[in-house]
């Protein structure tokens, strides 16, 4: 029953791609301006952008400023799915498909002298450095094993991007609906292999705002991620069960398909719902209605009970601070 949801996890959030015009509302990976998509060459080093398109909106379509974002990088314990590919080169989540143990037959890396080795969807991750973000926080830990001047076990499983500074006022944190910003990460990407014609991979992330306001692309409610909590948060948090952003990862013209391969497979690979719940949900500010102390991945995700998110915001003047749990003055050193 496992492999049955997490087929239709894919199936509805790629069918949601196609079908919904309001997708490219949502937090998008920036196409990559050498095709004009989100398609990434194989074997090579990017700087991938997921781009802010719009902040958080309450229930009467005011939007609340950003404060804190982050993205999950399924570089382990994902849920790995090969479909046939379609004329227009997407999934085809109507025909059969399968699922994979891991992506040893999908992805690989090499040595200098040309040893094949295993790899993730993405490698080697590294944030940009970003001054519009008061703290970038990353957080390691163990993946499958790739090489990269050696064998490495280790890499960054989610990235987070907090206290937005504001550009009308640098006293304010909150990044206003009126601007865009983007989460811009560098990452190694593997070599394809096999029949495969493309990886698809999905980041689910999430957009922590003003007054008690959450926006997460998980494509589908989780465990901690569900009806249930959207409905107890008065709507404050707004879990998206319809979309993910993603991007693929493609042949180069110097390791073409084999002519056995016909037009090939298309792999997805999307994280898995303990991993989102452990990344996204266990990590969010106080003003995402959570509690938090100094050790944030120690404490539960959002708070069940009646307090009310909007009081847990700091005083006039002040900004939150996620690794002490306190407020500190504007001013004060970040």
């Amino acid at each position: 029953m496992k492999n049955i949801k997490k087929l239709s996890r894919v199936s509805f959030v790629m069918g949601a791609i196609v079908t919904s015009g309001a997708v490219f509302a949502h937090s998008a990976f920036v196409l990559n301006p050498v095709n004009g998509k989100r398609e990434f060459q194989e074997n090579s080093t990017h700087y991938l952008k997921l781009s802010l398109n719009h902040t958080c909106a309450d229930a009467d379509g005011v939007y609340q400023d950003i404060h804190h974002a982050g993205v999950l990088l399924p570089n382990n314990n994902a849920t790995i799915t090969e479909y046939n590919i379609t004329d227009s080169g997407a999934p085809d989540t109507e025909g059969e498909s399968s699922q994979l143990s891991d992506l040893s037959g999908v992805l690989a890396t090499f040595d200098r002298e040309g040893n094949a080795h295993g790899a993730n969807s993405l490698m080697s991750i590294k944030p940009v450095l970003d001054a519009n973000w008061g703290l970038i926080s990353i957080n390691k830990g163990e993946v499958g094993a790739f090489y990269n001047h050696g064998e490495r076990t280790e890499d960054l499983r989610a990235i987070y991007y907090m206290n937005a500074r504001n550009p009308l006022d640098p006293n304010k944190v909150g990044l206003p609906n009126d601007y865009v910003t983007s989460l811009e990460f560098k990452a190694n990407v593997g070599t394809l292999q096999g029949c495969a014609a493309k990886v698809r991979v999905y980041t689910p992330s999430a957009d922590y705002c003003a007054g008690g306001y959450v926006k997460v692309w998980t494509g589908e409610n989780t465990e901690t991620l569900s009806a249930e909590l959207k409905e107890s948060s008065n709507n404050r948090i707004d879990i998206s069960t319809g979309y993910t952003p993603y991007f693929d990862i493609v042949r180069s013209e110097s390791n073409p398909l084999d002519e056995s391969c016909g037009a090939g497979k298309v792999v997805t690979v999307m994280a898995s719902d303990h991993d989102i719940d452990e990344y996204l949900a266990k990590f969010a500010p106080m003003w995402g209605g959570v509690e938090h102390g100094n050790d944030s991945h120690d404490h539960n995700a959002h708070d069940h009970g009646d307090s009310d998110s909007e009081t847990q915001q700091c005083p006039e003047g002040q900004h939150f601070m996620p690794d002490t749990g306190e407020c500190m003055d504007n001013n004060a050193m970040m």
